[in-house]
């Protein structure tokens, strides 16, 4: 994680990266959905993690940095 990136420039992102829904394909929208719960929380954790080790918090921000990669893990299981 980089120390020069707030959690609304971290957030920001999460609109550019939803994902289109144009199918008939109720499995298919199920799936996109389900990426984009997953990536908003990945970014949402991400930058949890990062004020928390900006405060002192490292343990706790450990924590939180390895839910966030098991939340990236998710999304990519849907891809």
């Amino acid at each position: 994680m980089t120390e020069d990136k707030s959690i609304d420039q971290l957030l920001e992102s999460t609109a550019e990266v939803e994902i289109e829904t144009n199918t008939t394909n109720p499995v298919i929208e199920l799936l996109k959905q389900s990426l984009n719960i997953h990536w908003e929380q990945t970014l949402a954790l991400t930058a949890q993690a990062e004020h928390l080790d900006r405060w002192g918090y490292k343990k706790l921000a450990a924590i939180i940095k390895t839910d966030a990669k098991q939340e990236q893990e998710h999304a990519s299981i849907n891809l």
